[in-house]
């Protein structure tokens, strides 16, 4: 799944203030405000549910176990914020790179066309 996607509503984070989080940017933008006493509730020895709700329904592996790592909701909500913005980058430049192919496709079609007809 797309990191930037929301999740269906059965698939959404319910936090034990009472929030909901239906995408990553939402739960990075709901950590850098939660207290800490509802973080250590979802994120503690025996448990981390933001690490598996990475893991079980965006299928990250690597992000959930980087969260997972986070001591405080301030940290986790930073490892979520740089995951999409380097994501976004790429895709980004994905477009950018597309468009420059196509543009060169569209350039050798026209230099091709004009050999022809010499």
């Amino acid at each position: 799944m797309n990191l930037r996607n929301n999740v269906s509503p059965e698939h959404r984070f319910y936090c034990a203030d009472g929030s909901t989080f239906q995408n990553l940017n939402e739960l990075a933008s709901g950590l850098r405000k939660m207290r800490p006493e509802v973080f250590q509730h979802h994120a503690n020895a025996g448990n981390n549910d933001f690490r598996n709700w990475v893991r079980d329904v965006y299928g990250n592996k690597q992000l959930a176990d980087q969260i997972a790592r986070a001591k405080l909701s301030l940290e986790a909500s930073q490892i979520i914020a740089r995951k999409l913005n380097t994501t976004g980058k790429r895709a980004k430049r994905a477009m950018k790179n597309e468009r420059l192919h196509k543009k060169i496709h569209k350039h050798i079609m026209r230099l091709m066309s004009k050999y022809r007809k010499k």
